[in-house]
């Protein structure tokens, strides 16, 4: 099942001055690399199923990653394109998985475990930040307080 975010949900992205840890992120080669982080969580939450949201960028009011249109269509694509073969990887494992498009302002796609009452992905600030200081082109992966992370830059 497929669900897009209605416009009043949309993630309105700003850094804040919060003070966590930096969480440790690594660099993701292949889907493979990221499944077992997303199967460990299934299990550790004891349920069956895991609701992926992913934010979507529609626009970047910062050319950080992107400088145009194009980047950001590039960037939709990877992205989606990682997305469907992430849930085709869990769904195989035996872990159904559905996800939630979210439409935000960044310049990167976030892919993360969320319940399935909550519209707002848990994002860290300081992998936000500590992301956007990297380079274009990489798919990473970050274990954080609420469960994995996956940013697409």
């Amino acid at each position: 099942m497929t669900s897009v975010a209605s416009s009043s949900n949309c993630l309105q992205y700003s850094l804040r001055n919060v003070v966590h840890r930096v969480p440790q992120v690594e660099e993701v080669f292949g889907v493979e690399d990221s499944v077992e982080s997303f199967k460990r969580l299934s299990a550790s939450k004891d349920r069956p199923s895991l609701r992926l949201s992913c934010t979507i960028p529609s626009w970047s009011p910062s050319p950080v990653h992107c400088l145009d249109l194009h980047d950001l269509q590039d960037l939709r694509n990877r992205s989606i394109i990682f997305l469907h073969d992430l849930l085709r990887s869990l769904r195989a494992s035996g872990v159904q998985a559905t996800y939630r498009l979210i439409p935000s302002n960044m310049d990167l796609v976030t892919i993360s475990a969320t319940s399935s009452d909550s519209y707002r992905p848990a994002i860290d600030d300081n992998l936000i930040a500590t992301v956007q200081m990297g380079d274009v082109g990489k798919t990473l992966l970050a274990e954080t307080e609420n469960g994995p992370v996956i940013v697409i830059t």
